[in-house]
């Protein structure tokens, strides 16, 4: 237990280790089913572990296109786990890494509450609840694990001004620019509201705290020379700024969409926004500091930008809760009325304890089991295995839409497009700008027929959502071979 940690004759070490272990409920409530974008994650892990590191994109039917695999490690990671263990072990590793941040959050809460455990165990389970919405089998559970240590290592050397937590920084950077290389620079934006606290300064309301610079930006220079440790050198390190800010991204990608409070996300992220402001105004007490504000107010922002950027505020802004909670405490009266019962109790605690271990021992693994391997899988399934039945994978150029062209990559097909949409931009590929090609085929820009006659098609594997859908319906230069009622295959006629 922590030495300053605020506690209650009530907090018995029974009832401290029911809390503890409740704490990791939320992660019941996380998704036991295969995110869409694990197809292209495993395609990339099993090519690297196959034939290394690729430097032109493999799995297109464009030839020549400069490629930064930017997530390759998440990739290996993932496709070691499936391919030797299956799906379910996939699963593990998100649950571990939740499971980490959770206990991050925790000891970050705990840290900046100077021990309230009611406090921290309150802040870390809600925001915890509110985060499993979002996680999935994708890189950016390592992502934000890391940033969470990244933040806890700033704040612990913001509070004891031991430097020693600052040597963990360069190690965190070269973690991240192999594990999700587009995120790399957050590692130093979300470093900087930590830089701009340590100036000792008052301007009316806002104050800086002070307190040692040359450590920061020592580590911060560190930190940035060991991203050079990567397979792509500065290509990695620069890919955030080539692959954000595109119109056409932001419009079919579904998660850079803004949010919509009309939505359940949006009713979600707005309504955590008012909460985070009332307890601002009303606990802070006249003080705050200016590292939390900046925090909360820069990944808001993003936040309103984005709705993926979410699960960022969620890390950054809600710790800072404990703080501003920290002074409250139970009352003395009621504390000491309900001390009079407690031994008679504490059989009773212990069962709750033991049935929420059980909780989290038992129902997890069951969950997981219980799926078969088709659970999660991409509903065009069965149309890319009618292809795989009745076609020589190596003969076809196939057209699929931004959502489908992961799976067929995976089973063995190379597509027009697929949900890297930042691969088919010419700022990375220097080549071509398909993906901007691909939304005015959709948007009915550019006639369809430019398109496809560009690229001689020899199968088009469409669904609903495509506007390809309805016209080769209606187009005799095509033929439909498959149809499922949800997907169809369409061959030009010769």
């Amino acid at each position: 237990m922590n030495n300053n940690e605020i506690t209650s004759p009530l907090m018995s070490k029974a009832w401290q280790c029911f809390f503890k272990v409740f704490m990791f409920v939320p992660l019941l409530m996380i998704s036991f089913e295969l995110d869409n974008d694990i197809w292209f994650l495993l395609n990339g892990g099993r090519y690297v572990m196959q034939n290394g590191f690729p430097f032109t994109e493999p799995f297109s039917i464009h030839e020549g296109m400069s490629f930064v695999m930017q997530q390759w490690l998440s990739a290996v990671i993932f496709w070691l786990c499936y391919s030797v263990f299956g799906k379910v072990c996939l699963l593990i590793v998100v649950a571990l890494t939740f499971a980490a941040i959770i206990f991050i959050l925790y000891r970050l809460c705990m840290l900046v509450s100077e021990g309230n455990f009611l406090v921290s165990f309150g802040v870390t389970v809600i925001t915890a609840a509110y985060m499993s919405y979002f996680y999935r089998t994708r890189p950016y559970i390592f992502t934000v694990l890391i940033l969470a240590v990244l933040i806890f290592a700033l704040e612990k050397y913001a509070r004891t001004k031991s430097v020693k937590w600052l040597i963990l920084l360069p190690f965190l950077s070269v973690l991240l620019i192999n594990l999700h290389a587009s995120m790399w620079m957050m590692f130093f934006v979300l470093m900087l509201p930590f830089f701009v606290d340590a100036f000792k300064f008052r301007v009316l309301f806002v104050r800086g705290e002070g307190y040692s610079k040359l450590p920061l930006v020592v580590a911060a220079v560190i930190s940035a020379a060991a991203g050079f440790i990567n397979p792509c050198g500065i290509d990695a390190m620069t890919y955030l700024l080539r692959s954000y800010g595109h119109q056409e991204i932001s419009k079919v990608v579904g998660e850079m969409y803004p949010p919509n409070i009309m939505t359940s996300v949006g009713i979600m992220i707005f309504s955590s926004f008012l909460v985070v402001v009332l307890i601002y105004c009303l606990y802070r007490k006249g003080e705050t500091k200016l590292r939390y504000f900046l925090l909360t107010l820069g990944t808001a922002f993003l936040t309103l930008s984005n709705v993926r950027s979410y699960i960022l505020f969620l890390l950054c802004a809600t710790f800072p809760l404990a703080y501003y909670l920290k002074d409250l405490k139970q009352n003395e009266k009621q504390t000491e009325a309900k001390t009079k019962t407690e031994s008679s109790k504490q059989k009773t605690r212990i069962i709750l304890v033991s049935l929420i271990c059980i909780l989290l021992i038992g129902i997890i693994p069951i969950r997981m089991l219980k799926q078969d391997e088709s659970a999660g899988l991409p509903e065009c399934r069965h149309a890319v295995d009618f292809l795989l039945k009745n076609t020589d994978s190596e003969k076809v150029r196939l057209y699929t839409g931004y959502n489908d062209g992961d799976y067929a990559q995976y089973m063995g097909f190379k597509t027009y497009i697929d949900a890297r949409a930042e691969v088919y931009c010419i700022e990375n590929n220097g080549k071509a700008d398909i993906m901007q090609e691909y939304y005015d085929m959709e948007m009915g820009n550019v006639n369809y027929r430019h398109v496809l006659a560009k690229y001689n098609f020899t199968h088009l594997l469409v669904n609903p959502g495509d506007i390809l859908y309805i016209y080769l319906e209606d187009d005799d230069g095509y033929k439909k071979i498959y149809d499922d009622n949800v997907y169809k295959i369409f061959v030009p006629v010769t």
